[in-house]
């Protein structure tokens, strides 16, 4: 026997419901990344309590976003090619050792933004945490963190997003400045951190990524601090040598910028 089909009205009940719910996690996903910034505009200026209130105000909607829309998470996602994290590019970061902004887009890279999102604002929540002294918090929060990522079956489709990948190269750094505080073993810890942090970074961005850079820097200050200057002078021109070549690259391309409006002249 044929059953019979289902009634229009029916398909479009649910196609808006679907919708509706689209529309509320786009709502609540642009609140977090105002409240990311709101918290990266207080940590700048070390206004430090104002600032975990904000991050943590994100955290906690993150979390209600999860719990209430998780199961339609992945329907807000288009397909947009996959970005990279070049110099140019308007929201690629600078730097390891400061707060990491949101995507601003309504719609993420990644189906995963949820764990992206976290990640990043977790990593901000350490570094704050770690800057007034509190290493232990921010220890076990970098932990949290890294758990997102290596227990995520997507573990690939996340890494297809750049900023996935600085927020992990970000994490594993500063875990490196925390566990360097360690009074036991605090050296080798701290190096092996950053050393993952650098495989990361080559794996996905290349030999001669700035962020690369960022990492030998922090690496060659902890060497340093440690009086293990030989192997410091090493490590901070390994830095000097990508801030270089990606100098070289930025001059090349603006030459020829220049040379070929000059040509359409």
């Amino acid at each position: 026997q044929h059953q019979p089909p289902t009634p229009r009205y029916t398909c479009h009940k649910a196609e808006q419901e679907k919708m509706e719910q689209q529309k509320v996690l786009l709502q609540q996903r642009q609140m977090i990344v105002k409240l990311n910034k709101l918290g990266m505009e207080y940590h700048k200026t070390k206004e430090h309590d104002i600032a975990m209130f904000y991050y943590n105000e994100a955290l906690n909607l993150l979390t209600n976003a999860e719990d209430e829309h998780g199961q339609h998470k992945n329907d807000l996602v288009e397909n947009l090619p996959p970005s990279s994290l070049n110099e140019r590019e308007i929201h690629a970061p600078t730097s390891l050792s400061k707060a990491i902004a949101l995507d601003p887009r309504k719609v993420a890279i990644s189906s995963n933004w949820i764990v992206i999102d976290a990640m990043i604002i977790m990593q901000n929540v350490a570094l704050l945490q770690f800057e007034v002294g509190n290493i232990k918090h921010a220890e076990k929060l970098l932990k949290v963190a890294l758990k997102l990522i290596d227990a995520n079956e997507t573990k690939e489709k996340i890494f297809k997003n750049p900023l996935a990948v600085m927020a992990t190269m970000a994490i594993y750094t500063t875990l490196g400045k925390v566990r360097s505080c360690d009074s036991k073993n605090g050296l080798p810890n701290a190096v092996s951190c950053f050393m993952k942090a650098l495989k990361i970074g080559k794996e996905r961005l290349g030999n001669d990524h700035s962020l690369l850079a960022c990492v030998y820097v922090t690496m060659g200050q902890i060497l340093a601090q440690e009086e293990f200057y030989d192997e410091a002078m090493g490590v901070f021109n390994q830095a000097s040598r990508i801030y270089n070549r990606v100098e070289s690259m930025l001059s090349e391309i603006s030459f020829d910028e220049t040379e070929y409006c000059a040509a359409c002249a």
